[in-house]
């Protein structure tokens, strides 16, 4: 994705706001999107395309965590095979 930023910036971030306006209602806060989008345009204009992967880096973490650890539970954690015998 890197390298598509590099070589075709403009196309990659219009591909990038149609995948973001695909995700579920409420999986994002308002504004989160063009936030990201904008920093990205940010980023692009003024040649820094390395920035770019921090950027979605932190967003993938948050919305992971916001919308996909939470149905994952705790793994080889879970309360019932977890024992503390201490």
């Amino acid at each position: 994705m890197m390298t598509m930023f590099q070589l075709l910036p403009q196309e990659t971030g219009a591909w990038l706001q149609s995948t973001l306006q695909m995700l579920p209602a409420g999986s994002m806060k308002g504004g989160e999107a063009e936030r990201l989008l904008k920093s990205i345009a940010d980023k692009v204009q003024s040649g820094e395309t390395r920035k770019i992967r921090v950027l979605l880096q932190d967003f993938t973490n948050s919305y992971r965590r916001r919308n996909v650890a939470p149905r994952d539970g705790l793994g080889r954690l879970e309360a019932t095979r977890f024992r503390f015998s201490g």
